[in-house]
């Protein structure tokens, strides 16, 4: 499988000056590098509970379609915008009525519903494209508050080097497991 990001997310989970209240920072000589935290901080947040923190868009290619159904790479999904397949020269989309985004499950699918199953591609590799939006909203409004608290921990971790760093980053990650999304 193969992912590509197509609209990485507008805003961050945590503002610049809510770090810097965190971190009882009044000035600004520090902001360039807390806002590379801040991006990190979330990068780190989201491979660590496998879910996507603010609305961005991703496409993933497939080889083939696998056996039931079709897992997407990561939750929350907010919408499907195309499952295409290879035909013709050209990715073909397949009508939004032929298949159902299942959000409830564990992990997010597509379930096939005309029970005639999926149409197999053309060509051997990356033969399937899904386009979907991730994320739990728009906004940094949208992310649990247990999440965001975990990245403010995550940065001061980072920023004040020392014993501290490892003391805020378990605290980050201990209120990030709840979120965490374990395969097996």
């Amino acid at each position: 499988m193969k992912l590509d990001l197509i609209t990485p997310p507008v805003a961050e989970p945590v503002t610049l000056a809510e770090v810097k209240e965190f971190l009882k920072i009044d000035h600004a000589d520090e902001d360039s590098l807390l806002l590379g935290l801040i991006r990190s901080g979330r990068q780190a947040c989201e491979t660590f509970i496998d879910r996507k923190l603010v609305h961005q868009v991703w496409r993933c290619f497939r080889n083939d379609w696998g056996m039931g159904p079709v897992y997407l790479p990561f939750s929350p999904i907010l919408s499907v915008e195309e499952v295409a397949v290879f035909k013709d020269g050209d990715y073909s989309p397949l009508s939004a009525d032929s298949y159902l985004l299942d959000t409830g499950s564990f992990r997010p699918r597509l379930v096939q519903m005309d029970g005639q199953g999926w149409p197999l591609p053309e060509i051997p590799v990356a033969g399937i494209r899904t386009t979907f939006t991730a994320g739990y909203g728009d906004s940094w409004n949208e992310v649990p508050a247990d999440l965001r608290q975990g990245l403010l921990h995550w940065i001061a971790g980072c920023f004040t080097a020392g014993e501290d760093t490892l003391r805020e980053k378990r605290l980050a990650e201990g209120l990030w497991r709840p979120y965490r999304m374990v395969k097996l």
